[in-house]
Parts: structure tokens; C-alpha cells; sequence
């Protein structure tokens, strides 16, 4: 025995589709959006210690030895306007706050620990 559900599709008594009917495709698809940038800039700061900045699709990252790490500003620069400081990988910022969000709330960290949000 058989049964139909509201799509009027036929199932068998375990559920599974016996007959299934699909609508017809799309005439056209949309093109598949480009692949995101990463570029790379061979820049090393002594100043902000960073190897490397790397411009992503979210904003730009500072870079030592693989980590976020920045001495002289932030480590991320989100394109919403974000900001996070970062050394050696942690968050971390001395008397200031380590993150700020794009709608101006701030987190205060010091050495990878939260102090306050």
C-alpha cells in the first residue's frame, strides 16, 4: 500500500519515495561568483613586527610567523570596521581595549584572557 504526501508524491509503507515528481529546472543558472582574493604583501615592519599583511575577504591581517601580531595597531582590520590586537596569536592590549566591534562595543584582553566585554 501506498500513500501520498501534500505534494501529492507517492510513498511506500517505510516512508521512502516511490514515485517522485520534480519540477523543472531552471532555463538558466546564475554565474557562480569569483573566487574570494587573498594577496599577500611581502612587507615586513620592524616597527609593527609583522612578516607579512594579507588583504582576505574580511579585512586585512597582520602576520608574524604565521599568527596575528601586530605592535604598532591592530592585527585584523575587518572591512566592518572591527579591530582586534593581537600578539604572538593572543589578544592582548595594554590599558586599552583589544577588540572593537564594528558597532563600537569593546572587550578588553590582556594576554589571551578576557578582563571585561
Amino acid at each position: 500500500m501506498s500513500t501520498r504526501d501534500v505534494q501529492g508524491n507517492l510513498h511506500d509503507r517505510a516512508g521512502k519515495f516511490a514515485t517522485k515528481t520534480n519540477s523543472r529546472p531552471a532555463e538558466s543558472l546564475s554565474p557562480a561568483p569569483e573566487a574570494p582574493a587573498i594577496i599577500l604583501f611581502d612587507v615586513a615592519d620592524p616597527s609593527g613586527g609583522f612578516d607579512v599583511a594579507v588583504d582576505a575577504p574580511t579585512g586585512r591581517y597582520y602576520l608574524r610567523g604565521g599568527h596575528p601580531h601586530r605592535e604598532d595597531g591592530p592585527a585584523y582590520e575587518g572591512l566592518d570596521g572591527t579591530q582586534e590586537w593581537r600578539v604572538d596569536g593572543e589578544l592582548h592590549r595594554d590599558g586599552a581595549p583589544a577588540v572593537i566591534h564594528d558597532d563600537g562595543s569593546e572587550e578588553f584582553w590582556e594576554h589571551g584572557h578576557l578582563l571585561s566585554a
